[in-house]
């Protein structure tokens, strides 16, 4: 169906059996002027399809939520991921949860585009794999929702995290619960926090990690600021 030429807004046809994308919708979808919300969650989407839906999604300029969440995608489309949703400079949300991301995860992050506003990537399998010395973690601009509940992120990935937090300036909501983070990790985390001073975050989770008495003083610095 040609979506293109229609008004329509939203489009939701999640948890259905999709396997290879018409397309005719993924030309639609390129050239759509209208439509601001999809969702394809839940679907078994082929390798090739996927791909092919990516290059759709970044030449659109309508789309300001999508949805991907519970669909099972291979490391190798991680990159792609970012590089193509970078194109498209409409996007505000994007959902991925439950979509088995490992560690490429953070090319997804780095590479979203400044217009991203929402990111949701719980329920993974993102930990510290690719990170190393050399590795730079950098928040979309804009970014005001980071949602990384319930992975395998331990204390080189949230340093990491608390380094692209230094001079953030919009970030407002940060999810980490769920992980195996540690108190010294936290600790950086919150020192960061507190030294930025521009950073309008309001909410904190780190339920369910590996946090211990040496976590109070840096938590309680942090309230005080």
């Amino acid at each position: 169906a040609d979506i293109s030429m229609t008004k329509l807004s939203s489009l939701n046809l999640s948890f259905n059996n999709l396997k290879k994308l018409p397309q005719e919708f993924l030309d639609s979808l390129k050239k759509g002027q209208y439509l601001e919300s999809l969702d394809l969650s839940g679907n078994t989407i082929s390798k090739p399809s996927f791909t092919s839906l990516l290059d759709a999604i970044g030449e659109n300029r309508s789309l300001k939520t999508l949805n991907l969440s519970y669909i099972q995608l291979e490391n190798y489309t991680n990159e792609k991921i970012g590089q193509q949703i970078s194109r498209n400079t409409s996007l505000r949300k994007l959902q991925m949860n439950y979509c088995w991301l490992k560690s490429t995860a953070v090319e997804i992050i780095s590479k979203s585009g400044s217009n991203i506003r929402e990111l949701y990537l719980g329920f993974n399998e993102i930990d510290d794999t690719s990170i190393t010395t050399s590795t730079t973690l950098t928040l979309p601009s804009d970014l005001k929702v980071l949602e990384l509940p319930s992975n395998l992120i331990s204390d080189n990935f949230a340093i990491k995290l608390s380094q692209a937090l230094q001079h953030h300036q919009s970030l407002t909501k940060l999810n980490l619960s769920s992980n195996l983070i540690t108190s010294q990790a936290a600790n950086h985390l919150f020192n960061t926090l507190k030294s930025n001073t521009k950073i309008p975050l309001h909410e904190v989770i780190m339920s369910y990690n590996k946090l211990n008495d040496e976590i109070g003083q840096c938590v309680g610095d942090y309230l005080v600021k």
